[in-house]
């Protein structure tokens, strides 16, 4: 599989009116243009593993993006000046193994490990700091599922995983940032279908991460973070009760904070504490209807810290989707199933 990506942004906001700059104003442009191309290959045998039967696949990832961004002080969209401007390579080659076994009727594991490099280089054609660094991370997964029995089984996942940093921040001589924080998360739930046309999946999770970092575009600066450590449930149904409709709800409370000390406080900006999603979906309608499908879908986020003492949130955000949707010709996937074999010969 291979792919190739082409993306331009150009975003004005004014966040501080005439704050900066009384004759001007503070409006400003984030520019963002990149090439991404990448690809994946894997290979799959089925085989006995101590008796078992077991598939194990080996694979490897590769991706390049070429980035170039920049901030400028504008007036009227007009650029007056140049905050920051950068062109930025990353490539990274990611290799993989997984095997999944089934060791009983009700017990199966599957296990992966993971590599992870990266190559960055950020060119500052404004002048300023420029730099080039090389990461790499190893994440092994575990997933241990016990069941089915009446129709519900029950899983225990454990896994080592990361996130990239912005590669400006990596490379800064003031504090640079970790090219690639480490995250350790576990996951423990049950799903179930014993309910006929119901499928319903009930988790408790925990996820920490070794260091955050928040690329501060108004101000064109990195906000570097201490480690935090995240926790929470989510509840997750699909409700089917006929083939043409399917009824869906998810809410999730997740809780975060920092677990250093940190002067401004424990909490996480920004960092979700309860959502809801549910949806109404028409589709493979019968008869006359079947060209048509439609949707509803509401989601809900509830307040959310905006300062780290906490002491001050935001409001809650309500949105609402609709969607209809017409098939005016049936797909060729379709149709290839009144095409008898021996055509394709």
């Amino acid at each position: 599989m291979a792919y190739g990506v082409y993306y331009h942004l150009n975003l004005f906001s004014n966040f501080t009116y005439f704050l900066d700059d009384p004759v001007h104003g503070d409006q400003i442009e984030q520019e963002d243009q990149r090439f991404v191309f990448g690809g994946e290959a894997n290979q799959m045998w089925s085989h006995n593993l101590f008796g078992r039967t077991s598939q194990t696949t080996v694979g490897v990832q590769i991706r390049n993006d070429d980035i170039h961004n920049g901030l400028f002080h504008t007036e009227q969209r007009a650029r007056l000046s140049t905050t920051h401007l950068d062109n930025t390579t990353e490539t990274s080659l990611n290799p993989f193994i997984e095997n999944q076994t089934h060791w009983t009727d009700w017990f199966r594991t599957i296990v992966g490990l993971r590599g992870d490099i990266y190559w960055i280089d950020v060119t500052n054609l404004a002048g300023g700091n420029s730099g080039s660094a090389t990461a790499s991370v190893v994440s092994p997964k575990v997933n241990v599922i016990f069941g089915p029995w009446a129709k519900t089984e029950f899983y225990i996942d454990y896994g080592q995983g990361f996130h990239s940093n912005d590669a400006r921040g990596v490379v800064s001589n003031i504090s640079p940032a970790t090219a690639l924080p480490h995250s350790t998360g576990a996951e423990v739930g049950i799903r179930t279908t014993i309910i006929p046309g119901l499928r319903s999946e009930l988790s408790l999770w925990t996820l920490k991460l070794q260091s955050e970092l928040v690329w501060d575009g108004d101000a064109g600066d990195n906000e570097p973070s201490g480690p935090t450590r995240r926790y929470g449930v989510e509840f997750a149904n699909w409700y089917t009760p006929v083939s043409w409709l399917t009824i869906d709800g998810d809410f999730a409370w997740p809780h975060a904070r920092f677990t250093d000390p940190e002067p401004d406080g424990p909490y996480v900006p920004e960092a979700l504490v309860t959502t809801f999603d549910a949806g109404v979906a028409l589709h493979d309608l019968p008869g006359d209807f079947e060209r048509w499908s439609a949707g509803l879908r509401g989601r809900y986020f509830g307040p959310r810290p905006i300062t780290q003492d906490g002491t001050i949130k935001s409001k809650s955000t309500t949105l609402v989707y609709a969607d209809l949707g017409y098939k005016i010709k049936r797909a060729l996937v379709d149709r290839a199933e009144d095409i008898q074999p021996a055509q394709f010969s």
